[in-house]
């Protein structure tokens, strides 16, 4: 399955064989960044101090389900951070086969003169 963001800010599922679509969009989720790893999308949303981050469960048929499992909190400092980087990259990673125990978030903020990494678990 791929996952997509749109212009218009919802979220686009698509079957990595043939290209359809395979669920509906999630509309007006002015969600900016996407991360996808096994089971779990990671989504950003929001701008300003209103960032947030949230974890959803993909769906075997596509999609995610309807409410998100976890909620990564965002200090105001991490809030600008978001806001004052050039790029945003995000990932998502599972350290061992108790997968729910052991996921790991990686952001990366490439700022103007450095870049910076956090990990959230």
């Amino acid at each position: 399955m791929v996952t997509t963001s749109a212009k218009d800010g919802s979220i686009r599922f698509y079957y990595s064989l043939n290209g359809q679509q395979c669920a509906l969009p999630m509309e007006e989720m002015e969600c900016d960044s996407i991360a996808a790893h096994g089971v779990h999308m990671i989504t950003r949303l929001g701008s300003g101090l209103e960032r947030n981050m949230l974890i959803w469960e993909i769906k075997e048929t596509g999609g995610v389900e309807e409410m998100p499992n976890d909620e990564i909190m965002q200090s105001d400092p991490d809030c600008v951070l978001h806001n004052t980087a050039l790029k945003f990259i995000l990932k998502s990673g599972v350290t061992s086969v108790d997968y729910r125990l052991n996921e790991y978030h990686f952001m990366m903020f490439h700022l103007k003169d450095e870049v910076i990494f956090k990990v959230c678990q």
